[in-house]
């Protein structure tokens, strides 16, 4: 599954590398074949070392492709540049480098503020914590102690209500896999026992821009279930409205849009 831009950056990262390359031969065989056979590869290599070591050699040969692939796209996504910065951030607290901690947890709670990352901004949170008794005062600490128990509710709630309409959306999906239009009473009535939850009568129990998107969603499958082209039509204006509203969004995730588009 790998392009020949990502294979040949796998070539170049592994040609740093010292030692015995055995899984670099594996790699070049199974990349002439086209097919992977086992057996054909024990023939190929018999009497190299690598070969007896097989299973082991494969595993490795697996996790230095995810490596390499890891380090070609770092940083092409809020996601992966948030990932990165608190790599950042554990190793500056472990050489007990408090300032410089702070200083780049407010850039990523500034870039998980931005793309709405609630499960991130919780660790930001938890490592300000950390971070701010080594730097303050106890009298300032004491002081903002309960802010930061209430900011972290506050992102535990939005979670919260993330999950509740992620899991409705996954049950919605769950019908569509089984009945992909109603074309009876009794298969209506599957839907309709996920549209009727409290969570899908109104767009304003939709907190965060992820929820709300899945609101849409359901809203999306329900009425194309039931054939109602025009309610369909009305809720993707408003589901691309929606997306519309966060650039950010487009940047980050562009097949949403394109899907939305569609």
């Amino acid at each position: 599954s790998l392009t020949k831009a990502e294979k040949r950056y796998f070539k170049m990262f592994t040609s740093l590398q010292s030692g015995e390359k055995g899984y670099l031969k594996l790699f070049e065989a199974i990349e002439k074949s086209e097919h992977y056979n086992e057996e054909k590869i024990k023939k190929m290599f018999a009497g190299e070392d690598f070969i007896k070591r097989l299973p082991a050699v494969k595993n490795y040969l697996y996790n230095q492709i995810l490596k390499s692939l890891r380090i070609i796209y770092s940083g092409n996504t809020a996601e992966s540049e948030l990932r990165e910065i608190m790599e950042d951030v554990s190793n500056l607290y472990e050489k007990r480098l408090y300032k410089q901690c702070a200083k780049i947890l407010d850039k990523a709670k500034e870039l998980a503020n931005k793309n709405e990352f609630f499960l991130q901004l919780i660790e930001i949170n938890s490592w300000k914590e950390k971070i701010l008794i080594e730097l303050l005062t106890l009298d300032k600490y004491e002081a903002i102690i309960d802010k930061h128990l209430e900011e972290e509710i506050n992102l535990i709630e939005s979670q919260k209500n993330i999950a509740r309409y992620r899991s409705l959306y996954n049950k919605m999906i769950l019908i569509n896999r089984k009945i992909k239009e109603a074309r009876s009473e009794e298969e209506l009535k599957q839907f309709q026992s996920i549209i009727e939850h409290p969570l899908l009568k109104s767009i304003d129990t939709a907190y965060t821009f992820e929820a709300k998107n899945y609101f849409y969603r359901i809203h999306l499958i329900y009425n194309h279930a039931k054939g109602d082209n025009e309610a369909s039509f009305v809720i993707a204006d408003s589901q691309l409205k929606l997306i519309e509203s966060y650039p950010e969004k487009i940047k980050e995730k562009p097949q949403l849009y394109i899907t939305a588009l569609n």
